[in-house]
């Protein structure tokens, strides 16, 4: 369905409904929700993103996601909800809630959203954008990716780490009749970049570099990846200025799909120019059994700037069966991860032993690795591997693929994130979500086993974790919903099940 798309006809959207979702994201304070509705029939003449009061919602949903031990008509009641009369297609015990009370803002898009990336800008301290630490009152940008045009949406966003939040929502749609304007479009025009260059077809997934000197895309129906920058190539950062796409990476493998952002070792940041390093993305294929390393260059010095990618290395998918058709690829990055934890402790140390530095102790923690976990679909499973740098001022990362766990047919996305354990302590798990069999496989790394297999209506697609509250927010494509998910291992009745659904689940037509 690309390059079919067109806005002079059809139904206005249902701005304040939810329909085919594809993207999720939330602000890093935990006060907005993000929601990306892909129009993926072609009854109206624009998909759209909705901006949900994140708090609201939370609030609203309570009630359902407190660890409830009454039975369902009270439970339901005290919710303000019927009781679910469709628990097969809609699990969960109340009818599903309305949201568009909280929806603060909404602007079209093209059809057939694939995705939504929340980036914030550099931290001062770490040269890394991972929303951790201070707020930035600059704010920060939200990517979507738009196989109907194809191009790349921005929207400006609140950093609201810190509670301050304005729900502010900026593509240029106020003076646009309510649809995102082309000085938010990214992809489109060849005259914004010095090669004369438009974006492929089928864009897919999307990460930004580590640094957020780059955002790179992967495109599903052949092996390409785009790189968008500053428009001319002298600054770097994806903020304050719109991004232009530079290059076009191809000859790769079959179907690039999954991609995720290599985390910049700290010691990198610590030296400046004294580190030759360049930022690196790990990419998965729908059509080959391997993993790439690709690089981005940023020609900073050449006159003009000409920023490009290079695939500097591919490592074979060998831990199962097959190993084609990846759909989805997460890095470990968290707080919690052995990497983070020895950095963390590296910039908290005071005094050094002599003849030892905080430079020094940056330098053993990239040498650490990081888990990866890849969903792949020949066979079902989760493959598992690990990159470190054994080289930590060079970009150096190698790359091993050792486990694999099966799982029930059609993983398609992989997130990582936390439950909260029984002594309220936050635990890292790997969530698997299964579109075709309708399962979410909760994965705990540290015993190396899957503990739960979370039941969810139909399709779903994409999911994301609420920063504030152990709860699971997940894009359900079918039926157009988002279901909620408790993620606290207190509430015994409710722990890693569906207990709420926001947005009226509705069939497709094709099904009615």
């Amino acid at each position: 369905m690309s390059g079919c798309f067109s806005t002079d006809r059809g139904l206005e959207p249902p701005e304040k409904s939810i329909y085919f979702p594809v993207g999720l994201a939330v602000s890093p304070g935990g006060t907005a929700l993000y929601v990306a509705s892909s129009d993926f029939d072609l009854q109206f003449n624009a998909g759209w993103v909705q901006l949900y009061d994140l708090a609201a919602l939370r609030e609203a949903l309570r009630p359902l996601t407190s660890g409830p031990t009454d039975d369902a008509p009270t439970l339901c009641a005290r919710a303000g909800l019927a009781v679910n009369g469709s628990e097969l297609l809609q699990p969960g015990p109340c009818a599903a809630l309305d949201p568009s009370p909280m929806v603060r803002s909404v602007a079209k898009t093209g059809a057939f959203a694939t995705d939504l990336l929340f980036v914030c800008r550099p931290s001062p301290v770490t040269g890394v954008g991972r929303c951790r630490g201070p707020a930035d009152t600059n704010g920060a940008r939200l990517f979507v990716p738009v196989r109907g045009d194809p191009s790349v949406t921005f929207f400006e966003v609140d950093d609201d780490r810190g509670g301050s939040q304005s729900f502010r929502f900026e593509c240029g749609q106020n003076l646009n009749s309510g649809r995102c304007d082309d000085g938010h479009r990214m992809g489109v025009d060849p005259d914004e970049n010095t090669r004369g260059l438009a974006m492929p077809t089928e864009p897919f997934g999307l990460a930004a570099a580590d640094t957020t000197e780059a955002l790179v895309v992967t495109h599903q129906a052949w092996g390409a990846m785009s790189l968008f920058t500053e428009r001319l190539g002298s600054q770097s950062s994806l903020f304050d200025v719109k991004p232009a796409l530079q290059f076009v990476l191809d000859g790769l493998p079959a179907a690039a799909t999954g991609i995720a952002a290599m985390p910049v070792p700290a010691i990198v940041h610590e030296l400046g120019y004294d580190a030759n390093y360049q930022p690196g993305f790990l990419v998965a294929y729908r059509g080959a059994a391997e993993v790439d390393v690709v690089r981005f260059f940023s020609d900073l010095y050449a006159s003009p700037a000409r920023p490009f990618l290079v695939r500097t290395a591919a490592y074979a998918i060998t831990a199962n069966a097959g190993g084609s058709d990846s759909r989805s690829i997460a890095i470990d990055a968290s707080e919690s991860s052995p990497r983070m934890v020895c950095e963390a402790g590296c910039y908290a140390q005071k005094e050094f032993p002599p003849g030892d530095s905080r430079n020094d102790c940056l330098m053993r923690c990239a040498t650490v690795p990081l888990a990866i976990y890849i969903a792949n679909r020949a066979p079902a499973s989760l493959v598992i591997g690990e990159t470190w740098n054994p080289w930590p001022t060079v970009s150096a990362e190698a790359l091993r693929i050792y486990d694999s766990v099966p799982l029930s047919y059609g993983p398609s996305r992989v997130v990582v994130g936390t439950i909260r354990d029984r002594q309220g302590m936050a635990r890292t798990r790997v969530f698997v979500v299964c579109f075709d069999s309708r399962l979410i496989y909760v994965f705990d790394p540290e015993a190396g086993r899957v503990e739960n297999a979370i039941r969810t209506g139909r399709g779903p697609h994409a999911l994301v974790l609420d920063p504030i509250e152990p709860i699971a927010y997940v894009a359900h494509f079918t039926d157009s919903y988002i279901g909620v998910v408790d993620l606290d291992e207190a509430h015994s009745d409710t722990f890693e099940t569906m207990v709420a659904a926001v947005g009226v689940p509705t069939a497709p037509r094709e099904t009615k």
